[in-house]
């Protein structure tokens, strides 16, 4: 008896209805996403009539697992338009992709949670012998609330691994951001409720964290992990490496932004784990370059105004003393640099403490002042 997320499992449906179910709900997926062209022919095309697994080699077999990954991970933003259905039902009846494909199935369909289409995906769903055999209730089950999938990740550190590798993992897609929403909130509302950040967990999420906060990721990456390092700054013991290692990452994501937002959420890390971790002196800043357009320097003032980033103007100030300018156009942008920072609202006794922690390059500094 065939699987079915549309019709009553007791529903049959000839070859020539099932290729024309799939081709319309692909027509008008393409109407919504050019992206997904591609597939017309690679998943329902001609080429995939009569298709049967146990028949294919291993390379096969695995290519195609990799076309419906893709496609899956295009079709998340659709999940519940009336086209993803169809393209679903198709999927399922013709690739099996509710035996086959579960993770990818899951990772879709995740940040609709708490509809009923994610219920009657997840009945379909072969989970016996996963960690999310407890998402499949009685029928006609309620969808799971958020704070399930919470308190399954503070009992199960398996669900908490693969909540991160279905929602964390392809972050770099644009069509990753409801995934990526997800588990981030998931992850935050778990840390936040708990005491401290057990070493398991740590040793989960870091991984990822190092991976989202990378300069290439999007900008959605970028922040989601740079919430993940505020929350684990402030409930996890992070060795003085770790720290390091994350301060690091974050300077370098910050030197590669080109939006002020994700430059003010990076600085607002920053600060966040600085109050915690003394690791000001290993911080390597980004350049002048720029000048007082400098992406970082506007985002740094306007906090400067509400927050206290006494902590982040030592590496700014040691980053101006130290470097040398190219030419005369970058003498003028470290100028230009040191002259905006001057406007921040800072008393005596911090620009004494910054200049002491200096220590040698406090003279330069003062001369630049001048």
């Amino acid at each position: 008896m065939p699987a079915s997320l549309l019709y009553e499992a007791t529903q049959a449906l000839t070859q020539e209805e099932l290729s024309a179910l799939g081709s319309n709900g692909l027509l008008e997926l393409c109407a919504l996403d050019r992206r997904f062209h591609p597939f017309e022919h690679s998943l329902f095309g001609p080429a995939a009539e009569g298709f049967m697994r146990g028949l294919q080699t291993a390379e096969a077999t695995a290519k195609i697992d990799r076309t419906i990954g893709s496609f899956l991970q295009l079709l998340s933003p659709h999940f519940l338009h009336g086209a993803a259905h169809k393209a679903l039902e198709f999927l399922i009846r013709r690739f099996e992709i509710h035996k086959y494909n579960v993770d990818a199935l899951l990772a879709c369909a995740l940040p609709y949670h708490a509809t009923r289409w994610f219920v009657r995906l997840v009945q379909l769903l072969h989970l016996r012998e996963t960690c999310w055999g407890w998402l499949q209730g009685k029928q006609g089950m309620a969808p799971p609330a958020r704070a399930s999938f919470v308190a399954r990740c503070r009992k199960d550190t398996r669900v908490l691994g693969q909540l991160c590798l279905l929602g964390l993992g392809h972050a770099q897609e644009p069509s990753s951001r409801g995934r990526v929403a997800f588990a981030t909130v998931v992850v935050l509302e778990l840390l936040s409720t708990s005491p401290s950040c057990a070493e398991a967990e740590l040793l989960l999420l870091l991984p990822h964290v190092f991976r989202l906060i990378a300069p290439h990721m999007p900008p959605h990456a970028q922040v989601a992990g740079q919430m993940l390092i505020a929350q684990l700054s402030a409930r996890a013991h992070l060795s003085r490496d770790t720290a390091v290692a994350i301060a690091d990452g974050l300077c370098a994501c910050l030197a590669a932004a080109q939006q002020r937002s994700v430059a003010k959420a990076c600085i607002q890390c920053l600060v966040a784990l600085l109050r915690r971790q003394r690791v000001t002196a290993q911080l390597e800043w980004p350049s002048a370059a720029g000048g007082k357009d400098a992406c970082w320097l506007v985002a740094l003032l306007e906090l400067g105004d509400s927050a206290d980033v006494t902590l982040l103007l030592r590496p700014v100030f040691r980053m101006l003393a130290t470097t040398a300018p190219a030419d005369a156009a970058g003498a003028g942008e470290s100028a230009d640099v040191l002259h905006r920072i001057r406007s921040l609202p800072l008393d005596a006794r911090s620009i004494a403490a910054l200049l002491f922690h200096l220590g040698a390059s406090g003279e330069e500094i003062g001369r630049a002042h001048v």
